[in-house]
């Protein structure tokens, strides 16, 4: 019988403190086995210092071209910023207007996300992992600069958000249904270009809200294969809440992915849980 491995991936790392304690939290009591770090997050000082405290030196990065304040100069990437803010457009709604018009010019974000990858670079971190901050690497320009960017800085694995799971009948299920010609179309450029994806994603329907419950429903039938599961562990405090108003469910996932029975349960199933870089073998 071929193997289950299981790469719990937490993304969101360095957007806030209170979400890198409850991915810090995860991963040392839990069975989060990787993360995804936002280069351009307000608390990427503090999830740089406490991966290094812990003695972990590789991440991914969490590929961000929406919500925050970029690295670049607003004036180099005139293309993806708001001209009074010189913040990233609010979300991908107003994203994928711009890019589905025309607006976007590609360079404006190869020259943003190549300063986010070397960032994380320059803090001593290895990059192990590409993916990005709501899954905006779907889109077929933006996956060309994301497959050529891991060539370049020889990152093996980026992430195919083609999710497994059934689909709901709201906006988040129809739009991933919509994106499944261009997922299979990042697979295609991935596999010609010898970088490695998982056999299978999860973690789209739970998103922001994966509880014991649906963990335990996902384990149980888990396929066999590289399975990779994206999470989003942290804590309510310090105005987390205000400042990111998702609805995300950050302290549910802490007690999910740490509680007893789910680690019994992977245990006695034989399930492996691995980080990124070992489970990588394209």
């Amino acid at each position: 019988m071929a193997e289950k491995v299981l790469i719990v991936n937490a993304d969101d790392f360095g957007l806030h403190p209170a979400i890198n304690d409850g991915i810090i939290s995860s991963f040392e009591d839990g069975i989060v086995s990787d993360m995804s770090v936002v280069a351009c997050g307000s608390a990427f000082e503090d999830a740089v210092s406490k991966l290094l405290l812990i003695g972990k030196r590789s991440v991914g990065v969490h590929l961000t071209l929406v919500g925050e304040r970029p690295l670049s100069s607003p004036d180099d990437i005139p293309t993806i910023v708001d001209k009074e803010s010189g913040r990233f457009f609010a979300g991908y709604g107003s994203f994928l207007l711009r890019y589905f018009s025309g607006v976007i010019d590609v360079e404006d974000v190869r020259r943003e996300l190549l300063l986010q990858i070397e960032r994380v670079e320059d803090a001593g971190l290895e990059v192990t992992h590409l993916d990005t901050h709501q899954h905006l690497h779907l889109l077929p320009r933006i996956a060309e600069i994301v497959v050529s960017l891991a060539l370049e800085h020889r990152v093996r694995y980026v992430r195919v958000p083609l999710p497994e799971e059934d689909l709901p009948l709201n906006l988040r299920g129809v739009l991933f249904r919509l994106s499944r010609p261009f997922g299979r179309r990042l697979m295609r450029k991935l596999r010609e270009a010898n970088v490695c994806f998982a056999d299978h994603f999860y973690g789209v329907v739970c998103g922001g809200k994966l509880d014991k419950g649906s963990l335990l429903s996902l384990l149980r039938s888990l396929p066999e294969g590289t399975s990779e599961l994206m999470c989003h562990p942290g804590f309510k405090r310090d105005g987390v809440e205000e400042l990111y108003p998702w609805g995300y469910m950050w302290e549910t996932e802490v007690e999910a992915l740490t509680d007893v029975g789910v680690k019994e349960y992977i245990a006695q199933e034989g399930i492996k849980l691995s980080d990124v870089e070992s489970a990588v073998n394209c």
